[in-house]
């Protein structure tokens, strides 16, 4: 193999970069320029580039270069270059990572003013030959986060930089290095739990108001008015009651047996029947007009009343869980994402 000089390595290991299987599958620009003009890049377009440009503009320092390449993953032409055509990109990330998922890494620890060039350094000093380092960095202003993703040449180089001890420190930061694999389990785990302990978390809280408003519910205080003009005022009600019964505090509440109704909590247990005897009898034996509209009154018990208050109760769960906001799933809290390292 030919004597590589600094520069000349990084060179190759740049394009190699760019043509390479993990970078291939998330480059849409590399990936459509790959399929035209039988896969040749002309080195005009690849000095656009600006890692590659920022290291020479001279074609022919980069023609040098890559003609001391020995991974096969290249040809070069008079007028660029272009990927083995003997070596199919993968159809997908996941395809392209499961290939080299064993030699897959997470570290974090760098400082957040890191430059690419430092991190490789430091990876490769205490690792091996790295092919592909992607940085982690914050979506809206893709500031980097001080953690990264890196594959390295070998599984032997990968493990190497898990268990070397001078790789525990970055600077004056210690830093947290797993595989890839790992990381996710241990992120899923992570979020599993969390989400757990918000389902017991709400669930207490669901709790202690159901035994909040169970408190106040009382039995043999439904009076069910049906007739009214309408049904939907919950103050005509009061202003009948309250006139011929002296009983206030109504509730509306939707009855599909017995439209147009209204219900009535009265204030104190077991006062419906007694006031609805009131009001018919302070009618004498006429029927309950009311506004020009005759009134029937039904009084709610068993099962009819155990299910108008388990639909109260379950409105003021409601209630609750929207003034607390989010969903329930754990995805997103006040239609904010959480964000993850």
């Amino acid at each position: 193999m030919a004597e590589l000089s600094p520069l000349e390595a990084k060179i190759i290991k740049q394009i190699e970069y760019y043509l390479g299987d993990i970078s291939l599958t998330r480059d849409k620009f590399m990936k459509q320029v790959i399929t035209e003009n039988d896969g040749w890049i002309s080195f005009d377009t690849m000095l656009k580039f600006n890692r590659l440009k920022t290291l020479t503009e001279d074609v022919n320092i980069i023609k040098v270069a890559l003609s001391k390449s020995s991974s096969g993953l290249l040809e070069v032409g008079p007028n660029g270059i272009r990927r083995n055509p003997n070596l199919a990109v993968p159809e997908s990330f996941d395809d392209a990572f499961l290939a080299c998922k064993d030699r897959s890494v997470y570290v974090k620890g760098f400082n957040v003013v890191t430059t690419l060039d430092e991190i490789i350094e430091w990876l490769e000093k205490h690792g091996g030959k790295t092919i592909n380092v992607h940085t982690r960095r914050l979506p809206k202003d893709k500031k980097f986060k001080g953690s990264l993703f890196a594959i390295f040449e070998t599984k032997e180089e990968a493990e190497r930089l898990l268990n070397s001890p001078d790789a525990s420190v970055f600077g004056k930061n210690s830093t947290i290095r797993m595989y890839r694999d790992d990381y996710f389990e241990k992120k899923k785990a992570e979020k599993n739990a969390k989400h757990e302990a918000r389902v017991e978390r709400n669930a207490a809280m669901d709790a202690a108001r159901a035994e909040q408003v169970s408190s106040w519910l009382y039995s043999g205080a439904l009076l069910e008015l049906s007739g009214l003009p309408d049904p939907k005022n919950p103050l005509l009600s009061k202003s009948l009651l309250n006139h011929k019964t002296n009983h206030v505090k109504p509730l509306a509440t939707n009855n599909p047996k017995f439209p147009p109704s209204l219900r009535v909590v009265l204030k104190a247990p077991n006062t419906a029947e007694n006031a609805w005897a009131k009001l018919t009898k302070a009618f004498g034996e006429k029927p309950v007009v009311y506004s020009g509209s005759a009134i029937t009154g039904l009084v709610l018990s068993g099962d009819e009343e155990i299910a108008h208050w388990k639909t109260v109760l379950a409105a003021q769960m409601h209630k609750a869980q929207k003034r607390r906001g989010g969903h329930r799933n754990g995805k997103t809290v006040g239609n904010k994402r959480r964000r993850t390292n």
